[in-house]
């Protein structure tokens, strides 16, 4: 599954039907145990947060996700009990950290990360973590493309420019990771 919530300027969510239906539409509370949900419902909640949990329970045992949550899940103390909730129902297998001006040319500057996260953990193991610099274009959206040692852009067999991104071999080293190990629920 490939999955990029809403997140930005849509505000919370604070319907409490719509809130009870979610394990992550409570307050949770610390005990010496870990998070735990209470019987009260919270007073709102990012959608972005419900997104996840609805997308975790959509996937099959041993599947497979592709999620782009902002940073501040990953990153805020507030946010503690989510990233605790997702470890205990998923194996995180790799995070790449994308640049601030990822999603620029489509309305928003929040810094994010994709998450790859496969549903019922298997066994421990690493996790691949990637921190991309090139993603084709720059903080204004133009595009960026591969220059020889003379600054001129190179072009593909075909005549095109080439991007210049590292997103692709991001992709290809986290294949080679992944097929180096051999995986028993790989189906």
């Amino acid at each position: 599954m490939l999955a990029n919530p809403p997140f930005g300027s849509r505000g919370k969510v604070n319907t409490p039907h719509l809130l009870q239906r979610y394990e992550l539409g409570h307050r949770w509370q610390h005990a010496k145990q870990g998070w735990h949900p209470t019987h009260l419902l919270s007073p709102g909640q990012p959608p972005e947060i419900l997104f996840i949990e609805l997308c975790l329970r959509l996937l099959r045992p041993y599947g497979r996700m592709a999620i782009v949550l902002p940073d501040g899940i990953l990153q805020n103390a507030t946010t503690e009990h989510v990233r605790d909730w997702i470890r205990g129902r998923a194996e995180l297998e790799a995070v790449v950290s994308l640049p601030q001006h990822t999603f620029v040319p489509y309305g928003t500057g929040i810094k994010t990360s994709l998450l790859l996260l496969r549903k019922h953990p298997a066994q421990p193991h690493q996790v691949f973590m990637a921190v991309p610099q090139k993603i084709g274009y720059d903080v204004k959206g133009q595009p960026l493309y591969l220059r020889d040692c003379d600054g001129k852009v190179m072009h593909d067999p075909r005549g095109k420019p080439i991007v210049d991104s590292e997103l692709p071999s991001i992709a290809r080293l986290f294949h080679q990771a992944e097929t180096a190990v051999p995986n028993l629920l790989a189906f």
